[in-house]
């Protein structure tokens, strides 16, 4: 089992990082669309009476705007892969994209859950 763990940890110490990154980054744009579209059908249909549409949409809003800045961080790592200078930016989206895309799950989740308590 040692071998196994050994392997991967060589395996990925010896990877890219922008590799990485970017893998990172797409992966946080495709699951901030499912989730939009989840929260959209879930809210609107199953919760559709119980679920204000102001709540609904500041959850939206808030995984819209983690994907926004996920595809914005991949366009930077493209960039950067292409000659260009680094960023600030890279490293504010690389935190915040993943904040935000949370605060709008926790958005949703608290919309839901909190008034049936």
């Amino acid at each position: 089992m040692s071998d196994w763990k050994s392997k991967q940890i060589e395996r990925f110490r010896s990877s890219n990082s922008e590799d990485i990154m970017y893998d990172y980054f797409k992966h946080l744009v495709s699951l901030s669309l499912i989730t939009i579209g989840g929260m959209v059908t879930i809210g609107q249909g199953l919760f559709g009476d119980a679920l204000p549409l102001r709540e609904l949409s500041w959850a939206v809003g808030l995984v819209g705007i983690g994907g926004v800045l996920a595809f914005q961080g991949q366009f930077e790592i493209v960039r950067i892969a292409g000659g260009g200078e680094a960023s600030v930016w890279l490293r504010f989206v690389h935190r915040l994209a993943p904040i935000s895309f949370g605060a709008g799950i926790g958005v949703f989740l608290g919309s839901i859950f909190i008034p049936a308590l």
